[in-house]
């Protein structure tokens, strides 16, 4: 034996199944929502990591343009220095004695060479 309902009954039937289906609607989207936002978060946290790496490679290539510029001051500095101190080292004097000692060694040579053809 069916079951007969009233009119206000059976409204609110349909307005409990629609609220229902409201519901059903609401924590489907709210879930998939969660889905969306952890996503979000992974997206955000390898975007993080990212920016920290690129931040590392600046950081790398002006440490290394730093120590570039740094080492060519350094090199130039020395170069100057060595150059200088080789200046330094031989005195007109110096540079004379040599000559005259050079020239001494090659006539002994030569002297050696005419005596032994």
């Amino acid at each position: 034996m069916p079951i007969e309902r009233t009119e206000g009954e059976q409204r609110a039937f349909e307005r409990g199944a629609t609220a229902g289906a409201v519901d059903a609607q609401l924590a489907a989207a709210m879930a998939n929502l969660g889905h969306i936002q952890s996503h979000l978060a992974t997206i955000d946290g390898r975007l993080a990591n990212l920016e920290l790496r690129i931040q590392r490679l600046t950081d790398l290539g002006e440490a290394r343009e730093a120590t570039v510029a740094t080492t060519a001051a350094a090199l130039e500095t020395a170069r100057r220095q060595r150059a200088e101190t080789v200046e330094q080292n031989w005195s007109p004097v110096q540079k004379i004695i040599l000559v005259i000692s050079g020239l001494a060694a090659l006539a002994v040579v030569l002297a050696f060479l005419i005596n032994t053809l």
